[in-house]
């Protein structure tokens, strides 16, 4: 039986916020990201813990307290692991006990863009950050995440907890998006922060602009620099600037991902200038 303490009675209410919030009903039928902007972690402030000041250093905080930061790496994400093992045997439709954690991560690798003298590809280092861990305790979380159980890695299970649940509700209150094709470990939370809402937004536009049909698909990204799909004049500097400072991987297969969902809502006439592809396959 699985122990309930104050702690872990405040991580659920995150949890359950969390749900509420980035994957609301009226997220049915559209791809949905653990993309917590500030709005979008007021709002789950507001529902959670109305009384904290700081939303994006309260949640690390609030995962922390759940962490087994001692010297037995297995025990790190222990009560995780346990409570989503329950979860899976109950066969429920609540969210899964692991969202919180999962949101953890994902602010983890939306901070890799900025400064405090770390590479931009730091994942871990940012992780530190947030959670004010030193080098020990960097190494047990670290170690633990990437430790396999059952002869799969800790964060393949934790991750596939979410798309697991949004495949039970059929879409209804989103579509799946975690996925992780190269960077094993960190391409997960990579796939959920590296591309902004305002600019996957922009991205409809950019499919209409360039004559894609709705419900088109886009090559993998084996084969995305033979891909000849037109890129705009008017779009060239937006493409840029959502894709040259990140993934050459993930960002691609982020907007394959996105192109078989899009609903073209209007289409605007352009001669054609460069090519898509070689735009998105250009960024280091």
């Amino acid at each position: 039986m699985v122990r309930s303490f104050a702690g872990w009675d405040r991580y659920f209410r995150w949890n359950k916020a969390i749900a509420e919030v980035v994957f609301s009903r009226q997220a049915a039928g559209t791809p949905v990201y653990l993309d917590l902007e500030e709005e979008i972690l007021e709002a789950i402030r507001d529902m959670a813990e109305p009384d904290a000041t700081e939303p994006g250093a309260t949640l690390p905080k609030v995962v922390k307290d759940t962490l087994v930061l001692n010297n037995e790496i297995s025990r790190v994400f222990a009560g995780h692991l346990q409570r989503l093992e329950l979860w899976r045997d109950r066969r429920t439709l609540d969210p899964p006990p692991t969202l919180a954690l999962l949101s953890m991560l994902s602010l983890a690798a939306e901070s890799m863009h900025t400064g405090n003298g770390m590479k931009p590809n730091n994942f871990y280092g940012r992780l530190a950050e947030l959670l004010d861990l030193n080098d020990q305790k960097l190494h047990w979380v670290k170690s633990a995440y990437r430790q396999k159980v059952n002869k799969r890695a800790v964060s393949a299970i934790l991750w596939d907890s979410l798309n697991d649940w949004l495949e039970m509700l059929e879409g209804n209150r989103g579509l799946p998006t975690v996925f992780a094709l190269k960077h094993a470990h960190i391409g997960f939370p990579l796939s959920q922060a590296l591309v902004r809402q305002t600019d996957r937004k922009r991205f409809g536009d950019l499919f209409a602009l360039n004559s894609l049909p709705p419900r088109s698909s886009l090559p993998a990204q084996e084969s995305l620099a033979s891909s000849q799909l037109p890129l705009r004049p008017a779009h060239a500097a937006v493409v840029c600037s959502i894709f040259c400072t990140v993934s050459s991987v993930v960002i691609p297969a982020s907007v394959a991902m996105l192109a078989p969902r899009w609903i073209a809502s209007r289409f605007f006439p352009r001669r054609p200038s460069k090519c898509l592809s070689s735009a998105l396959c250009r960024s280091p």
